[in-house]
């Protein structure tokens, strides 16, 4: 991948009002690099610095975004996507996809931020007056869409999927870190899976996927844990991080619960839920275990 240019730059002023430039970066398989690393054989390596310096107020990487309407639709066009370790992204949005697989190496930052709030008016010319509506995931082939993580300081966005699974999987390392000033949201078709010590932060976070489970038991899918839940309370007190108060989770084909399930901390001052809103969404919640068993979620 290069960029040829000799005086040349990019403008992505934005307008009063609207939002700034956009940036999509697509290549086969993707590496973001962090200072000093180079890329794997076969993927193509991108300095994570490089890609905050472009200035963009949104960069896609992995794919390519449409407006039609009030729907933002994404089509992945790399097949994997790895941030590498320690690597660095910052910019008022970011988002991340790929066909079959996105890695976020262990230690690797994903942070909105330090950057000021956004505007969903689309295009960039707000006389048009169109409000951006939702996010929709494209189909890729062999069934189900892409995986896909967006932190952005835009108001939050429904991220849907299309119908049925796929393949598609997301990883989050160890330490790692999602951190959003409006809305965090990870999807894949197949699995989500997260390193306990990894920190997801925004006012709002949503997870789309075909399965979530409760408790333990799932094999795929995307596992609630009551330490999760405690993660999000808690915010980000280093980046003076607000708690998410808002948790969004749709499940395309079920929801499972497994066992007696108790989760969502309560404020020890007050006795009030952490969690302002607890948004669930299924075809179908399904209960594994004994008669005996209970469930609790507080919001």
């Amino acid at each position: 991948l290069s960029l040829p240019a000799t005086g040349g730059f990019g403008d992505f002023t934005a307008p009063a009002g609207g939002r700034g430039g956009q940036v999509d970066i697509v290549a086969s398989n993707l590496e973001i690099l962090a200072p000093g690393s180079t890329a794997a054989p076969g993927m193509t390596g991108l300095l994570a610095n490089a890609l905050d310096s472009i200035g963009a107020q949104s960069i896609l990487i992995g794919g390519t975004r449409s407006l039609y309407g009030n729907v933002l639709t994404i089509t992945p066009a790399a097949q994997q996507l790895q941030i590498d370790s320690g690597a660095v992204l910052t910019a008022p949005e970011i988002m991340l996809t790929a066909s079959t697989a996105i890695t976020v190496g262990a230690g690797a930052l994903i942070d909105t931020t330090s950057f000021g709030a956004i505007s969903t008016l689309f295009p960039n010319d707000p006389k048009t007056g169109k409000t951006l509506g939702s996010i929709a995931l494209a189909r890729v082939s062999g069934g189900g869409a892409g995986a896909f993580v967006l932190a952005s300081n835009a108001p939050v966005l429904p991220v849907t999927l299309p119908a049925g699974s796929g393949a598609s999987k997301l990883s989050i390392g160890a330490g790692a870190q999602v951190l959003g000033g409006g809305e965090v949201a990870l999807s894949a078709s197949n699995t989500i899976s997260m390193d306990p010590s990894a920190r997801l932060a925004a006012p709002t976070v949503m997870v789309s996927v075909p399965v979530i489970n409760f408790g333990t038991g799932g094999a795929s899918g995307f596992n609630l844990s009551a330490s999760l839940l405690a993660q999000l309370s808690e915010g980000d007190p280093l980046r003076n991080l607000p708690a998410t108060g808002n948790l969004v989770l749709s499940a395309s084909t079920a929801i499972n619960v497994y066992g007696s399930v108790d989760l969502g901390d309560l404020d020890p001052v007050t006795g009030q839920p952490l969690l302002a809103a607890l948004t669930l969404s299924a075809s179908a919640i399904n209960g594994f275990g004994a008669a005996t068993d209970s469930v609790k979620l507080r919001a």
